[in-house]
């Protein structure tokens, strides 16, 4: 049974998923995430693209493409052949890298754009890769907050005009609708009040804040609340003591 076409339009906004060949990984050294971060720069440079989200996972990647030209079909084309040719070179590797067919959703409202936009970040999270999203060092989303330098070719002026038209503030909503989807704390471990966890009159330091976080499960919101401090200085605590 021959497949549906791909769904190409321009000005479209789709949730792009790649896979291994057998799901096998498709990064194997520190440095090949970035020769495919900057192979994403060059085509989404060429085609026009507009990156506005990506992961990147040991045998997949997640990519939000705003594509003003309906071209999507010839850039994955572009950048997975350009990727999988680089790899196979570097490592004496024979065959497919990829799967042969790549995922995409064209995303038409803005409640399924808000849940890819949550969903690509979680991804280390709930594969236990790392405890917050942010902490990923393959995915847009520090970058997105502000927290890491954010690459060229990487647009977040739309994400973050979803959530408000002041920067700082975006940058909160978007984090505070991220960790809604995030929130856990191991197993057996009774999450005590932030009272007991960071006392009221005491300095917090940052082992403190990463215990309340990661172990106790309590939202930067409510420890930056909790501490009388600014939201973005407990994400930047955060990020720093990762």
């Amino acid at each position: 049974m021959a497949r549906p076409p791909r769904i190409q339009v321009a000005g479209g906004f789709y949730h792009v998923t790649m896979r291994g060949n057998n799901r096998e990984r498709i990064f194997f050294e520190e440095d090949d995430p970035r020769w495919f971060l900057a192979t994403l720069g060059r085509t989404s440079r060429e085609l026009g693209w507009r990156v506005h989200s990506y992961c990147l996972m040991q045998n997949h990647y997640h990519l939000l493409l705003e594509t003003p030209e309906a071209n999507l079909a010839v850039g994955m084309q572009t950048l997975n052949s350009t990727y999988s040719h680089q790899t196979n070179r570097a490592y004496g590797r024979i065959g497919h890298l990829f799967q042969r067919r790549y995922g995409s959703r064209l995303l038409t409202d803005g409640e399924h754009m808000l849940e890819v936009i949550r969903y690509i970040p979680l991804n280390p999270v709930r594969a236990d890769l790392c405890a917050e999203p942010e902490a990923w060092p393959w995915s847009s989303y520090a970058a997105t907050l502000g927290l890491v330098p954010r690459p060229a070719f990487l647009c977040t002026s739309w994400t973050l005009a979803l959530f408000s038209s002041d920067v700082r503030n975006a940058r909160e909503r978007l984090h505070l609708w991220v960790e809604s989807g995030s929130t856990k704390r191991p197993r057996g471990v009774v999450q005590l009040p932030l009272t007991a966890l960071l006392p009221p009159g005491r300095l917090a330091t940052g082992q403190a804040i990463r215990t309340a976080r990661y172990d106790h499960g309590h939202s930067a919101r409510a420890i930056a609340r909790h501490l009388g401090v600014g939201h973005a200085s407990i994400l930047r605590k955060l990020h720093a003591e990762s």
